[in-house]
Order: C-alpha cells, then structure tokens, then sequence
C-alpha cells in the first residue's frame, strides 16, 4: 500500500512507518508505482538537501584545509574562488593518481603544467567560460566516487543501492531515531527532454570497466547548474557562490516555464523512521545488497564483517 501524504505538479511525497512498507511499495510486482525513467538517492537523514558536497555550506572550512591554496589569497566567497579550489583540489587527486600509475582520464587542462607543485589560478589561466569543462567531467566523476569534494551528485539506477546508503548513513545517528531518513527518486527521462528547455542539467555516466564500485552501485552523476564566467568579465567571477540544492533548482526552473503542458511530474520523496534503518540492513544483506558486494573485494568484505554488529 502507497502511502501518499502529498502532490503536486512537481513532486511526490510518501511517508512509512515500517520499512517492509516501503520495500512492498518498490517491489516488481507492485504496479502501483511507477518508478520507469527514475533514477535514485538515499539519505539518512529526511534534513540533508540535495547539494553537492563541495558547495554545502557547512563543508566549506574543510574545503580550504585540504586544498593547497592559500585561503588569504583569496578572501572572499565568490565563485572564482570557490571554482580555483575546487579545481586545486582535483589537481591533487589527478597529480598523485597519475605518479603512482594509476589510470587518469586524459584532460588537457590537468596535464598542462602537470609538473609545477602547484597551478592554482585556473579561471585566469584557462579563461574558462564555465566549470566544470567537459574534458574534466571524467576525472571528477572518479575523484567524486573515492571521496573527493566535487560539484557532482551521486545517483544511482538501482533503488536498492540508495536503500544502502540511506540506511547505513542512518545507522549512525545513535540517539536521534526519531528523525527521519529519506530515498529520492528523479526522473531522469523527463530532464533530459527539458534541458533543451533550458534545465541546464547535465548526467554523467563514467566507464564501468574502470571502477569496479562504481559498476556493483550502478552509478550515476549529476551536474547542475553549471557556472558561466564571462570571459574578461571580472566583475562577472566576482558572484557570489550559488549553492541551491538540486530539487530548489529544478522547481524554479520548473516554475518558470511558460508552456504548461509540458508540467510533469519531476520528483519523488519516500520518508520512513530511522529507527527502521537496522531492520532495513538486514532486508538487504538478504537481498544480496550487502557491503561485499556494493563494494567489490577485499574493502567491501571487511566493511561488512566490521559494520554488520551494528545491525544484527
């Protein structure tokens, strides 16, 4: 049974009690959902917004240590400086793969200058018109998947992989199990269609055959709202760091749309109590969607034989 508590034009909102509820509701056999076109995301909890982790707002100190610039150099937040220390710290990830013979997509502004300890100055250097380039999405979509801070999203085509994260992420709220945790559902088909519209929404699928974890997870990424710099226009780079959540971005490009009949449905939220996170672990490891094998070899192993007393 469905538990839909609200609708409107642009989303879909259902609420649980249990979470056998909500496996029944994503079940093959239930036809009441239609979840075709859908791609999906878990958090553990329902308060996380669908922001990049490079531009949430509490994540912005830690972006500055781990970068090697100099936060003095630049002393305000502006999208210049927000795009150079991304840019610094995917750099590092490149720069230290590539030396220690690992395989690195080939990008023509990583290599460049590949030997200097640092280059930092990338919105001057390149004169780059947007972030993030195309010749970089690749190399940001590996660093994004190992942990990196990046301006992507992870999504994936399995909804039990989001049901993973969702109720593992939730476990560790010990002490708060009368929040919520929360598994977003996107429609992928109907962005696409609408980036001719001007959605400005960009989905990055990397080569499987290159990264084990992210084939089992069958992941996806998301690059939204792409930042244009206007070539010898300082004033331009000199914008504030925008840093609205996915779902806020869609609705209000959504919102402004002056043809009505392509209104539709975009997005769907399905809200159970993180204190049916434990029970939903043990679901999965049933299902086959344990650690082992979200996380091929020998780390996924380990990870489950070390987390799986917290659920059992």
């Amino acid at each position: 049974m469905n538990h839909l508590t609200s609708k409107d034009s642009f989303e879909e909102v259902y609420e649980f009690n249990k979470v056998e509820e909500l496996f029944n509701t994503f079940a093959h056999w239930n036809d009441d959902l239609n979840l075709e076109g859908f791609i999906f995301r878990g958090h553990g909890k329902e308060k996380y917004k669908l922001i990049p982790n490079s531009l949430r707002e509490d994540n912005k100190e830690d972006l500055w240590k781990i970068s090697p610039l100099k936060k003095d150099k630049y002393p305000h937040e502006t999208e210049e400086a927000q795009i150079n220390v991304e840019y610094s710290i995917l750099r590092e990830f490149y720069k230290h793969s590539d030396f220690k013979g690992l395989k690195v997509p080939v990008s023509k502004h990583l290599r460049e200058n590949l030997h200097k300890k640092l280059s930092y100055d990338h919105v001057n250097r390149f004169n780059i018109d947007k972030w993030i380039q195309d010749d970089l999405l690749e190399i940001t979509s590996l660093a994004q998947h190992y942990g990196i801070p990046t301006r992507l999203l992870d999504w994936t085509y399995d909804p039990y992989i989001a049901f993973y994260f969702a109720f593992h992420d939730a476990i560790k709220t010990e002490g708060k199990l009368s929040e919520n945790l929360v598994i977003f559902a996107l429609n992928k088909e109907y962005l696409s269609i609408f980036r001719k519209l001007g959605m400005n929404i960009q989905f990055i699928t990397p080569h499987y055959s290159e990264n084990p974890n992210l084939s089992a997870q069958k992941g996806l990424f998301i690059h939204y709202n792409k930042t244009s710099i206007e070539k010898g226009n300082k004033e331009k780079r000199c914008i504030p760091i925008d840093r609205t959540p996915l779902d806020e971005f869609i609705k209000n490009k959504f919102d402004n749309l002056n043809n009505k009949t392509f209104k539709t449905l975009f997005l769907k939220k399905f809200i159970i109590p993180c204190s049916e996170a434990k029970k939903g672990c043990q679901i999965l490891d049933k299902m086959g969607y344990d650690s082992g094998n979200v996380f091929p070899g020998y780390s996924g192993i380990a990870k489950f034989i070390l987390e799986k007393h917290k659920y059992k």
